[in-house]
């Protein structure tokens, strides 16, 4: 007769257990096209709310290469502060208009000047006053549950499906423009990869800042 081992019962349900607790979750991010989009940010909010993201004591880099921001978009908590070093051999003046944080670097080399605090939540875009082509991103947000897409518009995260009730979608060439996000709330919890999609337009001609986004001096 066959006898019931508890223990073994007790050990192959906490390892169910863990694994689901575990589980990854594949998250991929497409235009209309069916392209991968990269450097799409998602905020998740899951069954337990907000997760809140603490502060660090040092400042997030957002560096100045090759005419470029690197990286081009960055996620940082609110209240934390970014440092703007110039990794160039010419000299930039970045600035943002955005309402999040409206802020000024005048013409400078190599190190930057004192890091800049981000107190708001929101889309701050960045412009260079000498270089019309280099825009950047910086999504300031206090949900810890906050990633951003590789080149393949993946991110894999260790949330299960089923506990997911929201995730929210920016990307810089959004059809909407560039401070719309879109929300998602129905998923298939039989799977462990959700597939988002959202309309994008080809980036314009970037000849000026302000023409582009459409923010005034």
């Amino acid at each position: 007769m066959y006898r019931l081992n508890i223990t073994g019962v007790i050990v192959l349900v906490s390892s169910w257990l863990s694994f689901a607790l575990h589980a990854q979750t594949i998250l991929q991010v497409k235009n209309q096209h069916n392209k991968p989009l990269e450097n799409a940010v998602l905020e998740i909010t899951t069954k337990d709310g907000v997760s809140a993201w603490q502060v660090k004591d040092s400042p997030f880099i957002m560096d100045q290469v090759n005419k470029r921001f690197s990286p081009e978009v960055l996620i940082v908590p609110k209240d934390s502060s970014v440092s703007f070093p110039n990794s160039d051999d010419i000299r930039h003046h970045v600035y943002s208009f955005s309402p999040a944080k409206p802020f000024e670097l005048k013409l400078y080399a190599g190190k930057s000047k004192a890091p800049v605090s981000f107190q708001q939540q929101g889309l701050v875009v960045l412009g260079c006053n000498i270089h019309d082509a280099m825009v950047g991103y910086i999504y300031v947000t206090e949900n810890k549950n906050t990633f951003m897409s590789g080149e393949h518009g993946e991110v894999e995260i260790d949330i299960p499906v089923e506990q997911i009730t929201n995730i929210t979608v920016w990307h810089a060439n959004a059809q909407q423009g560039v401070n719309h996000r879109k929300s998602f709330q129905t998923f298939d919890v039989k799977k462990q990869q959700i597939t988002l999609t959202i309309n994008t337009i080809k980036p314009p001609k970037r000849d000026s800042f302000e023409d582009v986004f459409g923010y005034a001096h």
